[in-house]
């Protein structure tokens, strides 16, 4: 990872900017990505003594709490390979081979997490295939590849069968695609599809959400903003008053 070695460069050269509380947070997530996990650990612990009761400590904490979960996961995946080799059909179970993978995915080993998906894609149960290819449209998505996570999330929205909070969260992420390679009409019209599709609940009311993102924060247009958030009170009177 360059980002390490340019942190580490700037805590070098300038150990007293105020940034530096920051800088060592962000070394400490990419090192947590590395699964350098105890010298992660160890400079979430100096940003924590040194900065208390600010964001710096906050921020500090949610990162180790990510650690413990990373930590949890690996010690988790060498008891759950062991046992898919005794019975290799376990490959293609959801307790097995897609928890290996999401594993993986969880603990920044993303070529394993990829090959795994993929050969996820000849289990016999279509459950298990459509879940191993919803997460390897993320996978791709947080690679940069976006043109693979839309090509995935276009054919599970194509899938007969599939299951609704499947079906609403690859097309929420195919939005999301299109929102992040800047095509904001593309976006909004897939957002809006999931608001028109689902009953309500939290997948309506963050489809019409995100169409209010991309109107005031990419477009622009705030009379269109203003009638997507009376809708939006109207349709949720319950939620909370940040959002109205």
């Amino acid at each position: 990872y360059e980002a390490e070695r340019y942190y580490r460069e700037f805590l070098d050269r300038y150990p007293g900017r105020p940034e530096r509380g920051f800088v060592t947070i962000s070394l400490a997530h990419v090192l947590t990505k590395m699964r350098h996990l105890d010298e992660a650990t160890e400079l979430i612990k100096g940003v924590q003594a040194e900065f208390p009761g600010t964001r710096e400590e906050a921020l500090a904490g949610s990162l180790q709490n990510r650690i413990v979960s990373v930590h949890k996961r690996l010690s988790r995946l060498p008891e759950l390979e062991a046992w898919i080799k005794t019975q290799p059909d376990r490959i293609f179970r959801e307790e097995g081979g897609l928890e290996l993978a999401l594993g993986y995915l969880a603990t920044y080993q993303i070529d394993r997490a990829l090959s795994l998906l993929k050969k996820l894609q000849e289990a016999p149960d279509p459950r298990v295939r459509a879940k191993a290819l919803f997460f390897l449209g993320l996978a791709s998505k947080w690679q940069g590849d976006f043109s693979e996570g839309k090509e995935i999330f276009q054919l599970l929205g194509e899938e007969a069968g599939l299951e609704d909070e499947l079906n609403y969260a690859a097309q929420t992420e195919l939005a999301d695609v299109h929102y992040e390679s800047k095509v904001y009409d593309e976006a909004l019209n897939h957002y809006q599809q999931v608001y028109e599709r689902v009953p309500q609940g939290s997948w309506k009311a963050l489809s019409e959400l995100e169409q209010e993102g991309i109107y005031l924060f990419r477009i622009g247009d705030k009379e269109k903003l203003r009638d997507r958030l009376d809708k939006l009170k109207t349709e949720f009177p319950n939620m909370s008053s940040e959002f109205k």
